[in-house]
């Protein structure tokens, strides 16, 4: 998966034959060492910030600090823990002191999805349960929210029905109203490659309302994502982003351009240490 921007993840599909469901290397080719990402508004060629992903051997991530435009690290270090198969169990992120801000566990079944996730912070903690159902393959979430001394502070059982196909991709889920009925939903499809293509948003009354396409080049980064909104009486292309790159000899983007309705937004540049 290449990191492009805080609000777009580009995906990629890359597997590491002893890490059965480690993403190696976030998706980037080469196996690089560490990636410096940077920011910047085009219109002034104003320069956001930066972020550092620095890697394992094996493509896990060690550290990843996000820098300032004064180049000093904006908040504290973060940590990841994998287990054998390449799944993060545990994230912990660390204020400037080393003091812990946030600690997040999961664990996992069998097919690499995630069926608990506790995060624990300075108010307390919440734990997010995910049951499944291998026969129609679906999941339903759960939320618990504790206070410091154990207690449930607040408890949501879940509404949400998530659907997956043979391969446990998520294929649509469902949101329903405590009476059991439908408020809205979503379906998914996607290429030979995996990528995401088409995200179809129904309302309560099952109708389309909304729909996402996306297309992708060669290097399966995504070049255009078309947004439509369907009312009663008529279909209405609200944005067209676009993405325009430039490649390195490892064929990883060391540019990226984002454009909305032909303006363009925002500009990324990569640098990677192979």
């Amino acid at each position: 998966m290449k990191k492009i921007a805080p609000i777009l993840i580009v995906l990629l599909f890359t597997k590491c034959s002893n890490l059965k469901y480690l993403n190696a290397y976030d998706g980037w080719k080469g196996k690089p060492k560490m990636v410096e990402i940077s920011y910047y508004n085009i219109e002034k060629e104003f320069w956001y910030g930066k972020q550092l992903i620095y890697y394992d051997s094996k493509g896990r991530i060690l550290k990843q600090p996000n820098i300032n435009r004064a180049g000093n690290i904006v908040e504290g270090e973060k940590k990841f823990i994998y287990d054998k198969k390449g799944n993060i169990i545990e994230y912990i992120h660390y204020v400037k002191d080393s003091v812990i801000h946030r600690n997040k566990t999961y664990t996992y079944n069998k097919n690499g999805k995630i069926i608990s996730s506790t995060t624990i912070n300075k108010d307390g903690n919440k734990s997010n349960n995910y049951t499944y159902n291998t026969i129609d393959k679906s999941s339903r979430a759960s939320d618990f929210v504790y206070n410091k001394d154990g207690s449930v502070k607040e408890k949501n059982i879940g509404r949400i029905t998530t659907f997956y196909d043979k391969k446990w991709n998520e294929i649509g889920h469902t949101y329903y109203d405590s009476d059991g009925s439908i408020r809205r939903k979503r379906e998914l499809k996607y290429d030979k490659k995996g990528n995401p293509i088409l995200n179809v948003s129904f309302d309560y009354k099952t109708k389309k309302r909304r729909i996402t396409e996306k297309k992708y080049n060669k290097y399966n980064d995504i070049v255009s994502w078309t947004i439509k909104v369907i009312k009663e009486k008529d279909t209405t292309t609200t944005n067209i982003s676009e993405f325009k790159y430039l490649y390195d000899h490892k064929n990883n983007p060391v540019e990226v351009k984002s454009f909305s309705n032909g303006k363009i937004l925002y500009k990324i540049r990569n640098k990677f240490l192979y």
